[in-house]
């Protein structure tokens, strides 16, 4: 059969020569599924193919697995870098161009233009490139991308996508408009497939059990009211609804991509009842981000990685109702905290708090200290510092630390303080120092002398509806994790006058318990634990530093 086309051939007719080993069927029929021969373009099965084909000896299919691997359209075992699928492209395209296949010197041209070519001939690649543009029409295209020189990545595609957007059904126009559409939405959804199977966060050590599947199935998922009523500092620059309008604004970014992947990952991490593992996904995507940006010096601005960090630290330091989950896990929180913190030279930052926690409730006290003393002013060090002695027992410590900052930690100082004088009786005292902080605007502090006036039997009404106000805004505007615990308790009190039904109250203030566990509130793990025993809370409750103060 040797002088028969192969590529005239009927599907089932390769398939069965194939079967039987002819490498030249191999060849074509993988070939055929890459390009759409058969209606639709199966790259998997063509993957199959054109490997058994380059194994037993078909030397021929080697450009088609280099372009499969460069753009990351198949995963390899074993490979966990970019360099690692960059360099074996490499290998099959420079095979392919010795073969003097168009197919490999395109390649070739596309890991030039793209920046990523490791060898020394690029300028003989791309003469040759100006040689071939008359015989196909790629070739074309990437010689007038070159001659223009106004080109992104994105505008050099795997061939097997070269035209989707060009495909016109001319009998209809209707039609016309519906193709052109559907050619757009395929031309979006393989960038973002390419750009989200570079660097999946399973490479960077962690256990998210998530596939491509998995996150290509949320992209239609609504969230731009939810990114707009968080204050995310980027909203301004977001101006799709979905996932999709996010990433594609991710993919056409430079430095602002890492804050809006953070966004999405806050995203994730708020909203009590999203799955957890998605959160940490785009957090480790901003992080690996940040990474190749400080090496390419795409991004020069160093906020960026403990944005990156604190964030993912964040994730590891939230609850999920998922007992098999890998949430919280301390070790991984402090981890990551630690790098936020020593990388924030700006200060803007207050990972080191939550480090300093995370490092207390692992028993590294001394560690604990240090990243506790990073980043913020020195009052503040001293209130929180004063805070990691008391977590691990060493209260009259704990109490030095305090009063050091009083009046020069932002109400911190007068926080703490007041509530170790109220455990211990002191109530006045505890008042006092409450009253200083919310004069220095400590939301802390404001809230804690709200919950004392309602809770009180004889304050009068018009105080009542005036602390009220103050606690609603404070939760309503998600002023501080401790709102919530206080929202549970009031509107589970019978007695507090709420114009809501008994169910109503229950859904209220179980919701807040929800956000309150996803923000670090250690007391609204411990009502959960108490309420629903749920001994998976336990960790959380640890983590978080619990101190045995309630309401």
């Amino acid at each position: 059969m040797a002088d028969i086309d192969y590529f005239e051939l009927s599907k089932s007719t390769l398939e069965e020569l194939a079967e039987k080993g002819d490498t030249q069927a191999m060849l074509a029929l993988g070939i055929n599924l890459y390009y759409g021969i058969y209606d639709r373009i199966d790259v998997d099965n063509a993957w199959d193919w054109l490997s058994k084909a380059y194994t037993k000896g078909e030397a021929k299919a080697s450009a088609f697995l280099g372009e499969m691997i460069y753009f990351r359209q198949v995963e390899i075992k074993g490979f966990d870098s970019d360099d690692q699928y960059v360099n074996k492209a490499y290998e099959f395209y420079k095979e392919a161009a010795e073969l003097d296949m168009i197919a490999g010197y395109k390649g070739l041209c596309k890991m030039i233009m793209r920046n990523d070519y490791p060898g020394r001939d690029g300028d003989e690649i791309l003469d040759k490139l100006e040689e071939m543009k008359d015989e196909d029409e790629e070739s074309q295209y990437l010689y007038d991308l070159i001659q223009g020189g106004d080109y992104s990545p994105e505008d050099i595609n795997p061939s097997n996508e070269f035209g989707l957007d060009d495909e016109e059904d001319e009998d209809d126009e209707a039609d016309e408009d519906d193709e052109d559409e559907d050619d757009e939405d395929e031309s979006e959804d393989g960038m973002i497939r390419r750009w989200l199977s570079r660097d999946v966060p399973e490479e960077a050590e962690t256990e998210l059990s998530l596939s491509l599947d998995d996150i290509l199935a949320t992209l239609d998922e609504p969230i731009a009211d939810d990114l707009d009523d968080s204050e995310f500092e980027f909203y301004e620059r977001f101006y799709g609804e979905t996932i999709r309008d996010l990433l594609l604004d991710v993919i056409k970014s430079d430095d602002e991509a890492v804050e809006m992947l953070v966004a999405l990952s806050k995203y994730y991490r708020f909203q009590p009842g999203e799955d957890i593992r998605y959160a940490a996904y785009w957090a480790h995507k901003a992080v690996i981000l940040v990474e190749k940006g400080l090496e390419s010096g795409k991004i020069d601005d160093s906020n960026f990685k403990p944005m990156a960090y604190g964030e993912l630290g964040n994730v590891y330091y939230s609850y999920s109702y998922d007992p098999d989950l890998d949430f919280p896990n301390v070790e991984k929180a402090a981890k990551y905290y630690e790098i936020a913190a020593k990388t924030d030279y700006s200060y803007s930052y207050d990972y080191n708090t939550n480090g300093a926690i995370a490092l207390a409730s692992m028993a590294e006290l001394y560690k604990a200290m240090d990243i506790a003393d990073l980043g913020w002013s020195n009052g503040i060090n001293r209130a929180w510092c004063g805070q990691v002695q008391y977590f691990r027992g060493y209260a009259q410590t704990a109490a030095k630390y305090w009063n050091d900052a009083l009046g020069k930690s932002k109400g911190w100082g007068e926080y703490f303080m007041g509530r170790y004088c109220y455990m211990r009786g002191e109530t006045s005292k505890a008042y006092q120092l409450w009253r200083e902080g919310a004069s220095e605007g400590s939301k802390e502090c404001e809230l804690e002398l709200a919950n004392r006036i309602l809770s009180d039997p004889s304050t009068c009404w018009a105080e009542i509806q005036k602390q009220w106000e103050i606690m609603d805004r404070m939760y309503r505007n998600d002023e501080t994790p401790a709102v919530y615990k206080y929202i549970y308790k009031f509107y589970m009190d019978k007695s507090f006058k709420i114009d809501m039904t008994e169910d109503e109250r229950r859904l209220v203030a179980y919701g807040a318990l929800d956000k309150g566990i996803r923000r670090f509130c250690p007391y609204c793990a411990k009502i959960n634990y108490d309420e629903l025993d749920d001994r998976h809370i336990k960790p959380a409750i640890e983590a978080w530093g619990y101190d045995g103060y309630e309401f």
